[in-house]
């Protein structure tokens, strides 16, 4: 909830009182010593994705804690492109690459 327009949609769904920039929102609001905290993270976004650049952000919030993060870059996929295997061979590729970090782990 970091993008200007969005802001107002992220509000509405939520309690009275909390901020849009509220960490518990938006993790790339934490504080770098809670963000050190984190696992090896892996993000995957679509260059298309609105929450794109948020999502950069947040990957370089991470490596400045010294987390060890793979951004990985989905060209013109459209938002949770995962959910449509069987028709996207991206959905298969992006689940694959989940399941390969994670077995790197």
């Amino acid at each position: 909830c970091a993008i200007e327009g969005v802001d107002a949609s992220c509000a509405l769904s939520l309690p009275a009182g909390v901020a849009t920039n509220h960490p518990h929102v938006s993790p790339v609001y934490a504080a770098s010593e809670h963000l050190a905290q984190f696992p090896p993270t892996l993000i995957q976004a679509s260059s298309t994705e609105t929450l794109f650049y948020d999502c950069r952000r947040f990957a370089s919030r991470l490596e400045e804690a010294h987390v060890r993060v793979a951004f990985s870059t989905w060209p013109g996929m459209p938002h949770v492109w995962h959910a449509f295997q069987g028709m996207l061979p991206e959905a298969r590729e992006a689940i694959s690459e989940i399941v390969s970090f994670m077995r790197a782990r």
